[in-house]
């Protein structure tokens, strides 16, 4: 039964990225359509136009966008609404549901303050286009994307998975606390996900001493009930650091049962409660699967020694990479286990690749391993360790990165904002045409 009588949840097993959204509706025949047409792009929880319970779920939900009928037998409810959901959660998108035919509506939802129309007859191309100028822009919370690293290896034993955790802990401690990001619906987000994806299965929970059976599956499956407190309850947790992981499952044929759509959906939808992802597919051997999760990274780092083995395996990577929509502009190198006695230098080894070099990591095997023995990383009981030392130095650049690209983003935003009342105007000038006429 579920916390609200009123309430409801539809979703397709392929739900999309832009979701979740709330659409709050009147009940009447037309809005069945609607909501079929959202479950397309996203995880869509209906419910009534009563206040106080849509308020209520603003929280646990945080959906990027609410929609609200502004049908004409319920303009009082839903302005009523819209007054109350700008008050609550004043950055989260809202989009008045009516028809284009009914200048009341059009008109009351402009007075109200929503930023879109959207007849409730709209074909799955017209929501398409207003999703893409609403989330592809300036109500997307600034460059969300970029805040999240994929890390690959071309097979196992390169160090993929310690330096996955290692960054995790370290970007942790920075991205954890006073300093935590806003979301873009107000709430706050904090602290890691680290998705513990690569093979051997689990090995990031192991480094980092943790036992847990909620997986990357499990999360997939859950979508439509995602919230905070799935969050703090089913996700395993660095003591109370903050840093979540979120692994493999322990049958990893039940990734069959995840479709690229729901991939895409679970890390987007990671990004509402996470300041960062961390993403350790190292030596997975499922690329298309490695593909689409890297695919929704902002950095992606294919992790390399000066071997011509590894050199060699990580070039097919990244020609397999390319073949499924991965190109190789969007990747980068690091070199991992460097070590100076070996005459390929790091820039040389991103020089045979075609890529950018990231940074380079020391070899330091041994006291690796000593750490890892006691149940640490190096990084934890390291500080000044040189390995410690230059996972900080790849933190760094990945910071920086982001506070460029935010300063881009918040100056094209700011144009994009002036651009979306025109739609507005035009609708209406459409309706006051056709009643004259």
């Amino acid at each position: 039964m579920h916390a609200h009588p009123m309430l409801d949840i539809l979703q397709t097993p392929a739900a999309g990225a832009w979701g979740p959204f709330l659409y709050a509706h009147g009940g009447l025949p037309a809005a069945e359509n609607m909501l079929r047409s959202l479950t397309r792009f996203g995880v869509t929880e209906a419910a009534s136009l009563d206040v106080a319970a849509v308020v209520e779920r603003l929280d646990a939900l945080r959906p990027n966008i609410v929609f609200v009928d502004f049908s004409a037998a319920r303009l009082d409810r839903a302005v009523e609404l819209v007054t109350a959901v700008r008050g609550a959660q004043p950055q989260i998108p809202l989009v008045a549901v009516g028809s284009t035919s009914d200048a009341s509506g059009a008109l009351a939802a402009l007075r109200a303050g929503v930023q879109e129309f959207a007849d409730v007859q709209a074909s799955e191309a017209e929501m398409s286009g207003m999703l893409q100028r609403m989330l592809g822009g300036q109500n997307k919370p600034v460059n969300s994307k970029a805040r999240s690293v994929a890390l690959l290896g071309a097979r196992a034993g390169l160090g993929v998975t310690t330096l996955a955790a290692s960054l995790s802990v370290l970007l942790n401690a920075k991205a954890h606390g006073p300093k935590a990001e806003t979301a873009s619906n107000g709430n706050i987000k904090e602290g890691v996900a680290l998705l513990d994806l690569g093979l051997p299965a689990g090995d990031g929970m192991l480094y980092l001493d943790l036992r847990g059976e909620f997986s990357f599956v499990d999360a997939v499956r859950s979508l439509h009930r995602f919230d905070q407190t799935l969050v703090q309850t089913a996700f395993s947790q660095v003591g109370s650091t903050g840093l979540r992981v979120l692994p493999l499952p322990q049958q990893l044929g039940e990734l069959r049962n995840v479709s690229h759509a729901e991939s895409s959906a679970l890390v987007s939808r990671l990004q509402a409660f996470f300041a960062w992802q961390v993403m350790d597919l190292g030596g997975f051997s499922n690329l298309d699967f490695m593909a689409r999760v890297a695919r929704e990274a902002g950095d992606i780092w294919l992790v390399c020694d000066q071997s011509v083995s590894a050199i060699v395996a990580t070039a097919e990577l990244v020609r397999g990479l390319a073949d499924r929509g991965v190109e190789a502009s969007r990747l980068s190198v690091v070199v991992n286990a460097y070590d100076s006695r070996i005459d390929i230098t790091p820039d040389q080894v991103a020089q045979r690749l075609g890529l950018v070099l990231a940074g380079r990591v020391p070899e330091r095997r041994v006291p690796l391993v000593q750490a890892a023995n006691l149940g640490k990383l190096l990084v934890q009981e390291q500080p000044r360790d040189p390995y410690t030392q230059a996972v900080n130095v790849l933190i760094d650049k990945l910071l920086a990165d982001v506070q460029q690209t935010d300063g881009a983003l918040t100056a094209s935003n700011s144009g994009d904002r002036l651009r979306s009342l025109p739609k507005f105007s035009n609708l209406l000038n459409r309706i006051s045409h056709g009643k004259r006429n």
